[in-house]
Formats: structure tokens, C-alpha cells, sequence
């Protein structure tokens, strides 16, 4: 029996720079723990064949294809023949001139002045030596001698196998696992004849298939009702409520904290956990069962978020449903023993540019036809009046909105000429109605009371009394309810922080870092 001495540690094992590089990409092992890539076994050792570019170990009989025998010279595995093929190992020489069948290592001595190359018998020869004791195990060892100068030239200089430092780069990206083919991503995209495949299979695949295509005119699933407090509401357009939520017809919506929930049994749950009775905020009007209450985007975002979310199911133009920081929003409510049940609302800026005194409007559609628009939409100017400005709305209006916009304006304009005997200007209706002059022009215009002199190239305003009469007899039958300035009590949302100042007795520009900042104070 010959047996293999381990004459040096692996890691002082010479291997060229190349052959350096590859074997840190891998777990690497030394010629003692070599195993077989395939298998992962190291029985049958004198069958293992190393790879001379990666250093990787293979079993003849796990390469694809097999081997039949070690071979003589220079072998690369599969994962190496794509790669270019390198100059022949420096070990070739000393394999070749030995003329037998027994398997030849150089290993890298401790000491400069040797190499050892170590001796494997294969196990055909094995089959025929009689057996000796393990104490009497031969010892093979071949002394080369290499000079000092010679092997430091040969350390200093590197072997790039043929390779320009572009290409040595772009192997060196992929592992040396990938040729320049296969790492080409031109071979995935898709030719004229691919297309023309891929469109003759989809025919195919129609014409077998029995479901057909769906039609681009199937309605969408939508909720279709809100169930709110005692009414079951159905919705005009699509609100972006959750996707699991969007998936029910009937929503089900609290009408005091306005959360919105996808079945029956967690609403009735939620009724009886629920402690609101009325929406957050302060009540600032209030006229028998009547109340408003004035809501803060910043200081209730969850709840004016989910007031705008079921606004949108009966308003066409409305886009704002989650950017409610900058709004105040006026609540109606009508009360009764269980609570303030909410009739509906309107928002506007905190401080508006345009001077928009409603930014969004609604009644809900179980209270229309009751005077509340209309007792909205005065309310509204009530507190711009309050806030010595003219206002008007944010265009546009929905179509709702705007035939109830234009029956209040021309209810205000034709009360303030009933009794007009001296001559008006538009700017003193618009002062003393609190209207712009823009919308009392059109109100005027729709009326035929605005009349174009052509010798003078004015224009003057033409009252017509039976008109204007009856148009009052109609409104005062309905018997709306009225805003009452009396029962407001508010103070403007603008000039809070010039009140706080004056009660604290602090110097205002000390108080006051910049515009915005008054949007964020408020006094109980």
C-alpha cells in the first residue's frame, strides 16, 4: 500500500493569480479535503479530477460526460469551458514526462529550496501488489530544486491568460462563471418572429378557449348604498373607499364618528361602543333642534377625511378627500333625544386667496328639498359678513350646487330692490349683500334686468316689481328655515392669534413667526 504524504498546509499551495481569484468565489478546499463537486463525496479518491483553471474536484464518473480515465494533461470542468481557454499549467511539463499511470500533485514546500510532487497509485495497480503491513507503508517523494531567483521572478509576474484588462474585467463581474453569450441580455429580447409566434399561439389560445373576453363596458362593482344612522342611502358616483371596502355594495357609516365599516355586524357592534353623539369640535349655532358645529381639518383628520370620502358618492367634482389640514368644516345637525344626527355640511379654507367662502357643499340626499341648502348656503355668508368680506363659491360647482346657488342669489338680490326707490350701484349691492359683483351681474343678467343703454355705452339695472314679487311670494310659502345671526356665536378664524396675543398681553411680532402659523391656534 502507497500512502499519500501531506507535506504542506493548502493555503501555501502555489496557485497562479487567476486560478486566486476564482477560488474565492466558492468554498474553496484544500487538496486533503477535496471532495467531488457532484456528489459532495470524497470516497473513491483516486478518481478525482481537478479542474487546472478553478481548482474544483470531480469524480470521473460525475463529469458530463464521464471521463474513462484521469487524463495526462491539462482538464477544465464545464463551468470553465466557456470561459477562453488558458496557456497549459507550468505542472504540465513535469505530468508529461512521467510515462506512467499514477497521478502526480506539486505542492509548495515550507522551505524555498524544494517542491514535492506527490504520488497516487491508481487502484488497478493497487488490485495486484500484495499487501504489507501499515507500519512498513512506502514512501514516495520526488526533489525538485528551484532557484530562489526563479521563483520570485515568478511570483512578480502576473499571467493574464491572453486576457485585455476590459475582458478580465467583465469575467471577474460574473464569477467567471458566465461567457460573454451567456451573459448577453439580447438573447431574451423578443424578434419579429417571436412576436409573430406569440400572436398566432393567442389567436389559437382565443379560438380554443370558452370563456370569451370580458367587455369593456361591464359595469365595475361599486357600493351602490350607504347604510347611515336609520336610512339606507343609495350613492351616485364612486367614492375610493379601501379596495376591501369598494368590493361590498353596502357600506355601513356611523353617522356621529363617520367610520366607515363593510358588514352589518361589526356596524351594530360599533353603534354600541360608539360614545360620539355629535360631530367634534365647537357648536357655534345653535336654533331649536338646528345645530352647527365647527369642525378642524388638523384637529379631526380622521373624521373629515371619512366626511369627504362619503361626500364624493354624491358629488361629481369633488378631488380632495385626505388633504384636510387647511379646511374648517361646518356640520348641520338636526338633534333629538338620541343625538345630533347629521343633516349636512359645508368646508372653506382657513384663509382663501380668492376669498372662497365654501370650498365644498353638500345635503345629503334623504334631506333635500327641506330649505338646507339654501340655509347652508346663507350661512355661509353669515360668516364671511362676520369676517367684513364679500365671499362667493369655489368653482366648479355641481349641477345641484349651482341651481341652488343661483335661487339663493337671486332670492338676496331681489330682496335688497323690492324696496329700492333711489338709485343703486352694483358695488352697493355687492357691500350690502355681501355677494361679489360677478355673481350679482349674472343673477341680473338670467333675470333680463340688466339692460345695455346704447347711447350712453352703459348699462343700467331695470327693476320689475311683479317679478321680484313674485318670486318672494314663492320663496316665503315654502316656509325654510331662516338663519338667525343672533344665535351665531363665533369668532373668526383668522385673527385668533391676534386675540391669544392681546389676552396674554404679549407683543404680537414676537408671537407671530410667520402667515401660516395662526392657522394652527384656536380658542375654546
Amino acid at each position: 500500500m502507497i500512502a499519500i504524504v501531506t507535506v504542506v498546509h493548502a493555503l501555501c499551495t502555489e496557485l497562479n493569480d487567476i486560478t486566486a481569484e476564482i477560488v474565492q468565489t466558492y468554498n474553496w478546499q484544500c487538496v486533503d479535503c477535496k471532495s467531488c463537486l457532484v456528489c459532495l463525496s470524497k470516497n473513491v479518491e483516486d478518481k478525482i479530477v481537478i479542474c487546472s483553471s478553478c481548482d474544483r474536484g470531480y469524480h470521473t464518473f460525475c463529469c458530463n460526460p464521464p471521463l474513462r480515465h484521469i487524463p495526462k494533461d491539462d482538464w477544465y470542468c464545464n463551468q470553465c469551458l466557456s470561459m477562453p481557454s488558458p496557456p497549459s499549467s507550468p505542472a504540465k511539463q513535469v505530468c508529461d514526462s512521467l510515462q506512467d499511470n499514477r497521478t502526480y500533485r506539486l505542492r509548495k514546500c515550507p522551505t524555498p529550496t524544494v517542491k514535492y510532487l506527490e504520488m497516487k497509485q491508481p487502484r488497478q495497480q493497487d488490485e495486484n501488489i500484495e499487501p504489507k503491513s501499515s507500519s512498513s507503508a512506502k514512501r514516495l517523494r520526488l526533489r525538485l530544486t528551484v532557484n530562489e531567483d526563479d521563483r520570485q521572478s515568478k511570483r512578480g509576474r502576473k499571467q493574464k491568460f491572453g486576457l485585455s484588462k476590459e475582458e478580465e474585467m467583465f469575467y471577474k463581474t460574473f464569477g467567471y462563471k458566465l461567457s460573454e453569450e451567456e451573459a448577453s441580455i439580447e438573447r431574451g429580447t423578443p424578434k419579429e418572429r417571436d412576436r409573430e409566434q406569440f400572436e398566432k399561439a393567442k389567436l389559437k389560445a382565443e379560438k380554443k378557449s370558452p370563456v370569451k373576453p370580458a367587455n369593456s363596458d361591464t359595469e365595475i362593482p361599486k357600493i351602490t348604498t350607504i347604510s347611515f344612522g336609520r336610512y339606507m342611502i343609495d350613492t351616485w358616483y364612486i367614492a375610493p373607499y379601501p379596495e376591501e371596502y369598494a368590493q361590498s355594495y353596502i357600506l355601513y357609516i356611523c353617522e356621529y364618528c363617520m367610520k366607515y365599516m363593510k358588514s352589518s355586524f361589526v356596524a351594530g357592534r360599533h353603534k354600541k361602543k360608539c360614545t360620539a353623539r355629535h360631530p367634534p369640535g365647537d357648536e357655534i349655532y345653535r336654533d331649536g333642534a338646528v345645530s352647527i358645529f365647527e369642525v378642524d381639518g388638523r384637529k379631526n383628520k380622521m373624521y373629515c377625511q371619512n366626511l369627504c370620502l362619503m361626500a364624493k358618492m354624491f358629488l361629481d367634482h369633488k378631488t380632495l378627500y385626505y388633504d384636510v389640514e387647511p379646511f374648517l368644516f361646518y356640520i348641520m345637525t338636526e338633534a333629538d333625544e338620541h343625538g345630533y344626527h347629521f343633516v349636512g355640511y359645508f368646508s372653506k379654507e382657513k384663509r382663501s386667496s380668492m376669498n372662497y367662502n365654501v370650498s365644498c357643499i353638500l345635503t345629503l340626499p334623504v334631506f333635500q328639498r327641506k330649505g338646507y341648502g339654501q340655509f347652508l348656503i346663507d350661512f355661509s355668508y353669515l360668516l364671511s359678513k362676520k369676517e367684513n368680506k364679500i365671499g362667493t363659491p369655489e368653482r366648479p360647482l355641481s349641477d345641484l350646487g349651482l341651481l341652488s346657488y343661483r335661487s339663493y342669489w337671486k332670492t338676496v338680490v331681489f330682496k335688497h330692490l323690492k324696496d329700492q326707490r333711489d338709485p343703486i350701484s352694483i358695488e352697493d349691492l355687492s357691500r350690502h349683500s355681501g355677494l361679489t359683483p360677478d355673481d350679482i351681474i349674472s343673477t341680473l343678467e338670467n333675470n333680463q334686468m340688466l339692460t345695455f343703454d346704447t347711447n350712453t355705452k352703459s348699462y343700467s339695472i331695470s327693476i320689475n316689481p311683479q317679478l321680484i314679487e313674485s318670486h318672494l311670494n314663492y320663496v316665503n310659502q315654502k316656509n325654510y328655515i331662516q338663519v338667525k345671526p343672533e344665535n351665531l356665536s363665533w369668532t373668526p378664524f383668522a385673527i385668533l392669534r391676534d386675540r391669544l396675543t392681546g389676552l396674554l398681553g404679549e407683543n404680537p411680532k414676537l408671537t407671530i413667526k410667520n402667515a401660516d402659523e395662526s392657522m394652527d391656534i384656536d380658542i375654546d
